[in-house]
């Protein structure tokens, strides 16, 4: 095979290599980009409620690491004492502890809700 006729191939098969992958990470970005309320009313596949299941895990997720940090600040000032411990720092961390407790608590009881639809859906 001649010489430009190997590199003419190499060069088209990067290329549609490169346009496989920015196709499919614009259809990820695109999803991703759009807002919750319009992914909820979207949802008409088993993969949709799937994705909308996986986006609340994380949300859980998140909330569980809020609630981990909170409860590690509540110590730091319990530990520091002083005026912190005064003004009740370480009760208002305390506090915020179980607010993202329950918030995680009820992401995740929307994701059970969502897979349950997409096993309805399929």
């Amino acid at each position: 095979m001649a010489r430009w006729a190997q590199t003419y191939l190499r060069v088209a098969g990067i290329s549609l290599l490169f346009a496989t992958v920015a196709g499919h990470r614009t259809v990820t970005v695109a999803r991703a980009a759009m807002p919750m309320e319009e992914q909820v009313t979207a949802a008409k596949t088993a993969a949709d409620h799937e994705a909308l299941a996986a986006d609340y895990d994380r949300m859980s997720a998140d909330a569980k690491t809020q609630a981990g940090e909170h409860r590690k600040m509540a110590k730091a000032y319990r530990t520091a004492g002083g005026p912190a411990v005064k003004q009740q720092l370480p009760e208002h961390c305390e506090g915020l502890a179980r607010y993202y407790d329950g918030v995680a608590k009820e992401y995740a009881a929307m994701a059970r809700a969502e897979r349950e639809l997409a096993k309805k859906v399929k």
